[in-house]
């Protein structure tokens, strides 16, 4: 099964690599993409993406499955930034800006970044921040990625969920116990149908209710999650702030009763036996996209160049037909010009036959009567 795993895997970071290499240059954006895909698939890393709506709880399951309140949390609309959570030895956070630039940062400082409060709007630029952390949940290359609420007053937080979407692998989507599914969170799973193969339904604050009204809520969840067409195997009833409190203070009965071991049964067997499958069919998926978006590019291109083409054409078409018609008007003024100059001859010929007629006569008369005139002078003296 590992030597098949191996095949497959180094069959697609060849694919990968190859459509790289072809897109570097002129599709940037799309390779940088692919390089992301190539070394996810190197490290074997997996994103479980935590979703929801605002207010449902998301920070403090993450901060319940890793065994420690790391990540802040509060009554009102607070993640306003991607966080990821991975394994590493010593507790270390790094915030990545969106000029490019890395800082570290202490734990006690992660809420002047990540949070509404700390850093309303994302003023300060910030891309997303890293935290490592040696909890066992991460030891098997399992990426937890905190997201801002989804349909609350910050539309940007909204905008920033959204945008992350293409990078989940599995997801795990957090409903609240006290009220139904809404609206909001349908939309948001309709988005993410098409992107990953696995999503964890999840029901948090059991506590608020007694046994009954949760086997009601999540039955009426469920129909209207298998009614959008997902198919339900489970909703995984949970009390995160319970479950919280039990592994701080080390209280195994709270945990059992928080439902938290349950969910995390069903991830740890899904990434012993699901997530090199997974992860090969979300890259795989991911290229998929990925592919298709260059294609995209490419057709819109060769539009745009056929389009600038036959407008070239057009172009030099008129201009032939400005020349033509140049000719043309140059041919028909030389045309009334001589027509003019033939008139003006023809009129200048017939004064000069009458000027013949009439003057000439006239002037022999004169002239011979001027001459007559001389001889009688002469002879007069």
């Amino acid at each position: 099964m590992l030597e098949e795993f191996i095949k497959h895997k180094t069959g697609i970071l060849a694919v990968i690599e190859n459509i790289e290499t072809l897109t570097k240059e002129d599709i940037k954006t799309v390779g940088e993409r692919l390089r992301m895909v190539r070394e996810q698939l190197l490290s074997n890393s997996f994103n479980l993406v935590i979703l929801g709506q605002f207010k449902r709880g998301k920070t403090t399951l993450i901060n319940s499955l890793i065994g420690k309140e790391i990540l802040p949390s509060s009554v009102v609309p607070l993640t306003s930034i991607v966080t990821i959570l991975k394994y590493g030895e010593k507790i270390r956070c790094n915030i990545f800006m969106e000029d490019g630039s890395e800082k570290n940062v202490r734990i006690e400082e992660l809420a002047d970044f990540i949070t509404e409060k700390g850093n309303p709007k994302n003023m300060r630029g910030v891309r997303c921040a890293h935290i490592e952390y040696s909890s066992p949940f991460l030891e098997k290359g399992m990426l937890l990625v905190d997201t801002p609420g989804v349909g609350s007053t910050f539309l940007h937080n909204t905008e920033t969920t959204y945008e992350y979407l293409d990078h989940l692998d599995a997801a795990l989507f957090l409903m609240s116990a006290d009220v139904p599914i809404s609206q909001v969170e349908k939309e948001l799973l309709d988005t993410i149908k098409g992107s990953t193969q696995k999503i964890f339904f999840v029901l948090n604050k059991i506590d608020y209710l007694n046994p009954k009204e949760i086997e009601e809520i999540a039955a009426f969840n469920k129909h209207v999650l298998e009614e959008m067409g997902f198919a339900v195997n489970e909703i995984w009833p949970i009390s995160a702030r319970e479950a919280l409190k039990a592994k701080t203070n080390n209280n195994d009965i709270q945990l059992s009763q928080s439902g938290l071991l349950n969910l995390e049964d069903a991830l740890g067997r899904f990434l012993s036996l699901e997530k090199g499958k997974i992860v090969l069919n979300t890259a795989i998926s991911k290229a998929n996209r990925l592919i298709s978006q260059v294609l995209s590019q490419i057709g819109i291109e060769k539009k745009t160049l056929e389009s600038s083409e036959e407008e070239l054409e057009n172009r030099i078409n008129t201009f032939h037909k400005l020349v033509a018609n140049l000719n043309q008007d140059r041919e028909d003024t030389a045309y009334l010009l001589k027509g003019e100059s033939d008139k003006l001859c023809l009129k200048v010929e017939e004064m000069l036959k009458l000027f013949e007629e009439k003057e000439i006569p006239r002037i022999r008369k004169c002239l011979r009567n001027f001459f007559a005139n001389q001889t009688i002078y002469k002879r007069s003296f």
